[in-house]
């Protein structure tokens, strides 16, 4: 191999151990200085590689091969001084002992270069081991049914200020997907970080699969095992209160408090389904709308706001950073909200230009209510569906602001991460669905 050949072939040898660009420039340098030097002392003049191209290829290496400006760098410079008429042919014993000089820098070069780098990392690394960072808290706000009906995502005539702030001051998602168009599965997907793959992990009883032994530690449990405080209020899996029917966590090893308000309405279902005054669906028989004239905890959501406030005093308390999973009901079935919020909207300008004719008569929305697919066909009736909607979406509006402004209250806010999320979609008449 020739000395220029080496030159070039031992190009990715070096960056592999890591040195700084200056330091490969310098050993590039110094081996065709050190040829240089062997040259001159021993006469021993290489025919095909004279002095001036041996530096000129340091160089040209050093600079990944770019054509070079109109004024050379310094070793290009160098070469041009010093170069000489080639006479003589480079000995084997002098070639060798080149070749061995390089090899010694080679190694003790970039130990040494390495050595230096981690004595200035000590100091760091003491300085973050003395004093941690503090882990962010926290708050994780999902909403149920929500679809991206809010003025930030272009919706002009919605009211729905806290949101829109919230979007104002980080990250809106417009592109983002929801796996399974329906509570459990969804929100099993989310949590877990696993693909529905299996046929339980495609309906509401997706959570079944941690029993099973299915499902992967979820992000509550994995938080709580690395220092968080973990909480759930409301729905964050699939049941209100995050229970199955025998009563245990749906999400297992993921929380130190379970805890959904109920107030009037005595279990966290009835407050699922609740109507004004503690009363709760009566399936196929209910109404799918309600706008009483009560405050905000006239329903089970400002109830659930005004807990949520009490919760954050007492994390900020606690010591630790948290992780506090807030699961609002609204704009879930049935729309109930208090009147103020219904009049926020003029039903008669509400747009129904997009319903389509009813192609799904059951399921859930005229399954459980009390009133039939035909009833979509009157404009009036749709208008006032989906004004139930909007009135239900500025009410848990209000409820969030509440909660952030309780954020604010208590000097949690420059350390809380707040991420807020809808489970899925929401169709209101449009491709003839009213639904999920």
């Amino acid at each position: 191999m020739t000395n220029t050949a080496v030159l070039f072939n031992i190009v990715p040898l070096f960056r592999s151990r890591g040195l700084p660009e200056q330091h490969v420039a310098l050993l590039y340098t110094g081996f065709a200085i050190s040829l240089a030097i062997m040259q001159l002392v021993g006469g021993i003049m290489a025919d095909r590689y004279p002095l001036h191209r041996l530096l000129c290829a340091a160089a040209t290496v050093y600079n990944d091969s770019r054509p070079w400006p109109t004024r050379p760098p310094m070793p290009v410079a160098i070469a041009s001084s010093l170069s000489v008429p080639a006479r003589f042919h480079m000995n084997r014993v002098a070639s060798l002992i080149v070749f061995l000089l390089f090899v010694f820098a080679l190694i003790v070069f970039p130990h040494a270069h390495a050595q230096g780098q981690e004595q200035a990392r000590e100091p760091a690394a003491a300085a973050v081991t003395t004093a941690p960072a503090a882990k962010p808290n926290v708050l994780f706000i999902a909403i149920d049914d929500l679809r991206p009906q809010l003025r930030a995502y272009g919706h002009e005539f919605m009211v729905t200020p806290h949101m829109d702030k919230l979007a104002a001051q980080g990250r809106l998602f417009e592109r983002h997907y929801v796996q399974v168009p329906t509570c459990g599965a969804s929100r099993y997907a989310l949590l877990s970080g696993q693909w529905p793959q299996r046929p339980a992990s495609r309906g509401n009883g997706a959570f079944v699969l941690h029993r099973q032994g299915h499902a992967p530690k979820s992000l509550p449990q994995w938080l709580r095992e690395h220092g968080y405080q973990t909480v759930q209020m409301g729905k964050i899996s699939h049941s209100p209160d995050g229970l199955e029917r025998d009563g245990k966590p749906e999400v297992p090893e993921a929380w130190d408090v379970l805890s959904t308000p109920a107030g009037e309405w005595k279990t966290p279902w009835n407050a699922f389904f609740g109507y004004e005054g503690g009363r709760t669906r009566q399936v196929g028989k209910s109404p799918p709308m309600e706008a009483a004239a009560v405050n905000d905890a006239g329903y089970p959501d400002g109830l659930m706001a005004a807990a949520a406030v009490e919760q954050l005093a007492k994390l900020r308390e606690g010591g630790k950073p948290f992780f506090f999973a807030l699961g609002f009901f609204k704009p879930h079935l049935p729309f109930c909200a208090p009147k103020k919020y219904w009049d926020l909207y003029d039903r008669d300008k509400i747009d129904i230009s997009d319903v389509d004719p009813v192609r799904r008569t059951g399921g859930e929305f005229f399954g459980n209510y009390g009133h039939d697919a035909a009833m979509a066909k009157d404009d009036a009736y749709v208008r006032e569906l989906r004004h139930g909607y909007y009135a239900s979406t500025s009410y848990v509006d209000a409820q969030i602001g509440t909660v952030l402004a309780a954020l604010d209250d208590l000097k949690l806010s420059d350390n809380t991460i707040v991420i807020l999320w809808g489970d899925h979609g929401y169709h209101l008449g449009e491709l003839g669905s009213w639904g999920k």
